[in-house]
Order: structure tokens, then C-alpha cells, then sequence
């Protein structure tokens, strides 16, 4: 149980990190008791609706699901939500707030976001839509995910304002877009500020990275990890069981509500033994960098390959493609960004959303941190006022709405 600091302002070691509302200064704070040390294709549509209860009122919403991109047979989807009829629209055009999904970049969907946290988007006048993507290992990370959500910003500023929604009379402002990511979601949703001036598309206006992956260069990554709950003890596999012969958009046998690797079942499944496998093994960077064949594609285009359950660290240049922390080091990554980290995840340290953090201040970047003291990996699942996780997700919206007109 932790006893949660004023929120108006706490201070840390470093002068640098002093807490203020409604300020776009740089500044920390914390909840808890310890002290800082391919091509564009039309649109289609399946219409649904939902009718779900949240705390502060209960709200009924539309939500129609598009496919924003096409890989030859592979289709990408997109939910879109929006107040029904009879809702009153914001006066204003909507900005978009793409939200993508974690999942160590192999499992789940965009189904797999935060209903409450959708309702405080819609609430907030944003447009709210979540994206599927290729996943890893069928796909390494830069050739398939990062593709993906950079190919949606580009739908969302281009493609999205002019698109028939079944609410009409909506207005979408595809020259403001947000981006909220959870976990390895994070590490895309901040990616887009180097891949998209890379493309010729404006950054996004603000990120929000929850619990994300920041700093591909930490040693973190170069030792095992064991996930509580999860310990590795000896299990015999082949990482290859959970591959696919060809990429996937989602992976909805488990879902992120579960724990999924921490549930005694997930060594029945082969995807997720993937994910436990990575960890124990010290194999994140390999297998989400390069990627992994199918058991059938490895026979027949690696087969000097002995041992695809050690694979060799990638080289230091792909991983820092791919690390939002030497972007910002570059000078490449500049986006408004919103870290929010609880100090007891065992699978992706707060120091790395720290030090991501402290390197932006460093460079004059705008940037807010919120650790909470004792949370675990996943820590804004509470939509409970009186939560921390709560109160960091509401400050955390609050930054990415002030960067908005």
C-alpha cells in the first residue's frame, strides 16, 4: 500500500524535476513515498456499437472498424469511436488520438486498450482509434510494426477527415494527431517522431508512453529477465512452435487483461512462450530486431541455423534505429512526451522511462515524468479516482490535450 505525494508538487534530488500543473516546463513527479534519485487503399467499414458504464457517467459510443491498410491478402484494421447520434460533437474539429496496443510487439490487438481511457479521449474532443499492426517475430520490428503505425498516421492526417463515418456530422482534424501507446506500444508511438519527418509527414503533436521500452541500449536487455510469477525453471521448447509462415495483425488467443505470461497456462502456448522466452533467455533485441521463421521456413532457407533459441545480439546501429532514447540523444526524436512508469515492473525498468525522460530535459525537450511507487508493469488498468494510476493517466492526458487548439 503506498501513500500517494501531493500531486500540486513534490520534489526530487534534481532541481530539474519540480512538479507544476498546467505548466509546459519540464518537470517529475511522483505518486508513492520514495524520492527521485505499403500504398493507401479506400476505407471499409463494419459498424458497431457498445454501451459501457464508466465511473464518471455512463456513455453509449459508436465504434466502426476500417482497414487503413492493405499487405497483399493482410489487412490492417483500425476501431474509430465517436459519440453516437444524439451526443453532442465538440464544437470544434476533433484531433486524432491514435492508441496502440503492447504485447512485447507479438501478441494481442487493438482491441486490447482502455475502455476508460477512450471515453476520456472522446471526453477531452479527440477522436479516438486504435490500430492493429503486423506483429513480430514474423516480421522484424522496423520492417513491420513501425511500418504500420507510421502508415496509419499517415491515413489519420490524409485519409480519415474526408472518410464517411456513419456519424456525419463529425468534423476530424487530420493536421492535429495525438499518440498513446502502452508498453512495447509506447516504443512505436514514439517512433513516429523520427519514421514520420522521415517520410515527409509531421510528427505527431504529443505522445504518451505508458510503461514503454525506451532505451534499446540499456545492458537491461543483454541479461535474463525473470517475470515474477513467471521464473524460468528449466523448460524445454522451440521458440520456432509459435512462429507463423506468414505475418499476423493481432494475436487474440490471450489478452492483456490476463497477465498472460504470468498465467501458469501460457507455457501451452506457444506464442507466449515466445514472450517468457525472450526474457529468460536475454533474446528481445534478436528476435523483435530481426525477426524469426516459421519451423518450415527455417528448414528450408536456414538450415545451417543450429540453435534459433540463442541467437546473437543485432548490431549496435539496428538497435538504436530503433531506440527512442538515441533518437532523442541524435537529435531526431523532438515530440512532447508524457513517461508514466510504476517503480516495481519487472519486465521493463522505470529507470529506462527516467533516463528517456532526463535525456529530453537534457536536450531542452518538453517532456512530464509520473513514477508510482510499488506499481507493477501494467498500472493504469483503475479508472478509481481516488488511484494513483488513475490520477497519472488524467495528468498524462491533460499534457497531450494542452498541445492541441
Amino acid at each position: 500500500m503506498t501513500r500517494a505525494v501531493s500531486l500540486k508538487q513534490s520534489r526530487c534530488s534534481s532541481s530539474r524535476c519540480i512538479a507544476r500543473f498546467g505548466s509546459r516546463v519540464p518537470c517529475a513527479w511522483i505518486v508513492g513515498n520514495r524520492n527521485c534519485s505499403d500504398g493507401g487503399t479506400p476505407f471499409e467499414r463494419v459498424i458497431q456499437c457498445y454501451e459501457r458504464t464508466f465511473p464518471e457517467r455512463r456513455v453509449k459510443a459508436a465504434m466502426e472498424t476500417v482497414v487503413y491498410k492493405k499487405i497483399g491478402d493482410l489487412e490492417a484494421h483500425a476501431d474509430v469511436y465517436y459519440p453516437v447520434e444524439g451526443e453532442v460533437l465538440p464544437e470544434r474539429k476533433m484531433p486524432v488520438a491514435l492508441m496502440i496496443h503492447g504485447g512485447s510487439h507479438m501478441l494481442f490487438s487493438r482491441k486490447d486498450i482502455r475502455p476508460a481511457q477512450t471515453q476520456l479521449l472522446l471526453g477531452k474532443g479527440f477522436l479516438p482509434v486504435s490500430l492493429d499492426y503486423r506483429l513480430c517475430p514474423e516480421v522484424p520490428l522496423a520492417e513491420g510494426p513501425m511500418v504500420d503505425v507510421c502508415d496509419a498516421l499517415d491515413r489519420a492526417r490524409n485519409q480519415l477527415p474526408s472518410l464517411r463515418l456513419r456519424r456525419s456530422a463529425l468534423q476530424i482534424d487530420g493536421e492535429q494527431v495525438v499518440v498513446i501507446g502502452w508498453s512495447s506500444g509506447g516504443q512505436l508511438a514514439m517512433s513516429l517522431g523520427w519514421t514520420a519527418p522521415q517520410r515527409g509527414l509531421p510528427s505527431p503533436a504529443a505522445v504518451i508512453a505508458f510503461y514503454a521500452p525506451t532505451d534499446y541500449e540499456d545492458q537491461w536487455w543483454q541479461h535474463p529477465i525473470q517475470p515474477i510469477g513467471a521464473e524460468y525453471k528449466s523448460q524445454q521448447y522451440n521458440v520456432l512452435d509459435g512462429v507463423r509462415d506468414a505475418p499476423i495483425t493481432n494475436y487474440e488467443m490471450v489478452t492483456a487483461w490476463e497477465e498472460p505470461i504470468k498465467d501458469p497456462r501460457s507455457m501451452d502456448d506457444a506464442r507466449c512462450r515466445i514472450v517468457l522466452h525472450i526474457n529468460w533467455k536475454a533474446q528481445t533485441l534478436p528476435v523483435i530486431l530481426n525477426g524469426l521463421p516459421s519451423q518450415k521456413k527455417a528448414a528450408a532457407e536456414h538450415p545451417d541455423v543450429e540453435d534459433w533459441n540463442a541467437l546473437p545480439q543485432p548490431s549496435l546501429d539496428t538497435i538504436r534505429a530503433a531506440s527512442p532514447r538515441a533518437h532523442i540523444r541524435q537529435g531526431t526524436y523532438t515530440v512532447p512526451t508524457f513517461f508514466v512508469h510504476g517503480t516495481a515492473d519487472d519486465l521493463i525498468p522505470w529507470q529506462q522511462s527516467e533516463g528517456t525522460y532526463r535525456t529530453m530535459v537534457k536536450r531542452g525537450l518538453q517532456a512530464e515524468l509520473v513514477l508510482l511507487e510499488g506499481a507493477p508493469h501494467i498500472c493504469d488498468l483503475s479508472s478509481d479516482p481516488e488511484s494513483d494510476g488513475w490520477k497519472a493517466t488524467l495528468k498524462a492526458y491533460d499534457f497531450i490535450a494542452s498541445y492541441v487548439s
